[in-house]
């Protein structure tokens, strides 16, 4: 499958693949508990998944370990972001055991 131009990209279809496709496409997440923006690195992702919309997959951030509910896509241009889309993040993959690890990693939080 080819990548999409950005033109065409919707929250509910943007892959891997549309955003790996020009080094100037970037991926950010606002996490809700650190307050911090993240960059994402659409690499990561691997092969498998590089067709499957980014909206259905399940991220976490790194440094307090929340599961984002936004994703931002942009464009870096000469140091000032151009927003492209916002995909608000739908797993598919949540069963009880994530929500118990996301009140887990929220109730950390809140007691630091």
């Amino acid at each position: 499958m080819r990548a999409r131009p950005p033109s065409e990209w919707t929250p509910e279809n943007v892959t891997a693949r549309d955003v790996a496709a020009d080094s100037k496409f970037v991926a950010t997440f606002r996490c809700e508990g650190c307050r911090e923006s993240r960059e994402f690195n659409v690499f990561k992702v691997g092969m498998v998944l590089a067709d499957t919309p980014l909206q259905s997959l399940r991220f976490r951030c790194q440094k307090c370990g929340l599961y984002p509910s936004v994703l931002e896509i942009g464009r870096r241009t000469s140091g000032i972001g151009d927003h492209l889309v916002t995909v608000r993040l739908r797993p598919r993959c949540w069963d009880e055991g994530h929500e118990r690890k996301q009140r887990e990693a929220a109730s950390r939080l809140n007691r630091s």
